[in-house]
């Protein structure tokens, strides 16, 4: 089962919609990592995906309360055994030892906080949450975001 079936069946999905259509898992997760990952405003992230941008809003801080709550049963570091494996994988593949991951990172603008502002400002002078993910030798993807 994938995070966004987990999502449907967990609390933070209510049973009732009060007679809208349900929208699914899978288009909200969608949405959410578009937002993550694109410099559109939120207005235009939901009219995108065909939603009113109250649901979208809703849905975005739904889905982020859900990712921390199971954080610790999808984040792990690996033992001493697995990151020998990474570094024997990526010595195979390209030749470059002691290597257990590629990183990267990216700043998701965001509109000045209403506290702990300065927390928030960039090393190009902007408000922003840092999002950074981390690629294995089999191109497994693992994404993390910091807040202040």
């Amino acid at each position: 089962m994938c995070i966004p079936d987990f999502f449907q069946k967990s609390t933070f999905v209510p049973d009732s919609t009060g007679g809208r259509e349900k929208i699914s898992a899978k288009k909200l997760f969608l949405l959410v990592i578009w937002y993550l990952s694109n410099q559109e405003s939120f207005r235009e992230v939901a009219d995108r995906f065909n939603v009113t941008f109250s649901s979208a809003h809703r849905y975005l801080k739904r889905i982020l309360k859900f990712l921390l709550s199971i954080k610790s049963s999808v984040i792990k570091w690996s033992n001493d055994e697995e990151r020998e494996a990474i570094i024997e994988g990526f010595r195979r593949k390209k030749g470059i030892d002691h290597v257990i991951g590629v990183i990267d990172g990216s700043d998701i603008e965001i509109p000045k906080p209403s506290e702990n502002q300065t927390a928030y400002i960039n090393r190009k002078g902007y408000h922003s949450l840092l999002l950074q993910g981390i690629v294995d030798r089999k191109k497994h993807l693992e994404i993390f975001w910091f807040d202040a």
